[in-house]
C-alpha cells in the first residue's frame, strides 16, 4: 500500500482495500445477516485461488527468463513483475484464509455459517474480490506497457 516511485503511503488505497469490507460486514453485524450456500463459495473461492498460483507460476517464468537482461526496460520489466508477484502472493494467503473458514465450516455439515464467522467472510471475500480487481489493474498496467494501444 505504498506508492512504488516514491514509498509514501497510499491513504486512499488503505481506505478502499480495508475500509469497503469493513464497511461491508458492518450490515451484516447489525442485522445479523449469515451466509449460507458454504459450499458454492468455496467453490468459486478455489477456482480464482487456482488461477492465482496459476498466474504466479506465469510470473515466475516470466522473471527467470529476464533475469540476465542488465537493460533499463528489463529492469522496470522485474520491477512490474515483483509488484504483480506481491500481489497475488497477499491475494493467495486472504483465499486460503477464507476457505480455511469456510472450508472447516463446510465440513462441519454446516450450511449457514453463524454470525462471527460470517462477519469475517464477509469481509474476507470482499477484500478478495477486491485484490483481484488491483490485480486485474496491474496486468492490465503491464500490457499496455509491453503493447501500447495505438488507434489506426
Amino acid at each position: 500500500m505504498t506508492d512504488a516511485r516514491t514509498g509514501k503511503l497510499l491513504w486512499w488505497d488503505l481506505v478502499l482495500f480495508y475500509g469497503v469490507p469493513v464497511a461491508l460486514t458492518l450490515p451484516c453485524i447489525k442485522f445479523h445477516w449469515t451466509i449460507s450456500g458454504v459450499d458454492n463459495i468455496l467453490a468459486s473461492l478455489a477456482l480464482m485461488a487456482g488461477l492465482l498460483f496459476n498466474l504466479l507460476i506465469l510470473l515466475f517464468d516470466t522473471a527467470v527468463r529476464i533475469r540476465d537482461d542488465k537493460s533499463e526496460f528489463a529492469q522496470h520489466r522485474r520491477h512490474l513483475i515483483g509488484e504483480m508477484q506481491a500481489n497475488v502472493s497477499y491475494a493467495l494467503a486472504v483465499s486460503i484464509l477464507a476457505s480455511t473458514i469456510l472450508g472447516a465450516t463446510s465440513l462441519a455439515g454446516v450450511s449457514k455459517v453463524g454470525l462471527p464467522l460470517s462477519a469475517i467472510s464477509i469481509f474476507l471475500l470482499s477484500h478478495f474480490v477486491l485484490l483481484l480487481a488491483l490485480i486485474l489493474r496491474r496486468v492490465r498496467a503491464i500490457f499496455l506497457h509491453e503493447l501500447p494501444y495505438t488507434k489506426g
